[in-house]
């Protein structure tokens, strides 16, 4: 079972912190998650595997459209923990409970001892 909050690096090295999971399919685009745009992780630190039912293309004229799709929910997955890749994130995402790097630094470091 997934523990939140869920942690999500991007690839533009901003990090969005998502208090649950209604949250992450409210505000992320199934296709980006699909395409691996995104690292997830859970309040833990632990890097979690989105299942994704992935969205369906359809060409209408000249239109190539993209939608549909569903997150299904998250798997515990494989890599490095996020306290490793802390260092590639350039900004935390506005939250209400981790204002910067440093203070989801001392909520993993909690965690791990």
């Amino acid at each position: 079972m997934t523990k939140y909050p869920v942690f999500a690096v991007l690839d533009d090295r901003s990090l969005s912190v998502f208090e649950t999971f209604d949250n992450v399919r409210r505000d992320l685009e199934v296709i980006d998650i699909y395409a691996g745009e995104y690292s997830f992780y859970d309040a833990l630190g632990r890097p979690l595997r989105p299942s994704v039912v992935p969205p369906e293309a359809s060409i209408i004229g000249s239109l190539q459209l993209i939608g549909g799709g569903e997150l299904k929910g998250f798997d515990i997955g494989n890599g490095a923990p996020l306290i490793e890749r802390l260092s590639e994130v350039s900004c935390v995402n506005s939250n209400p409970h981790f204002p910067d790097i440093s203070a989801i630094t001392a909520h993993l470091t909690r965690h791990l001892l």
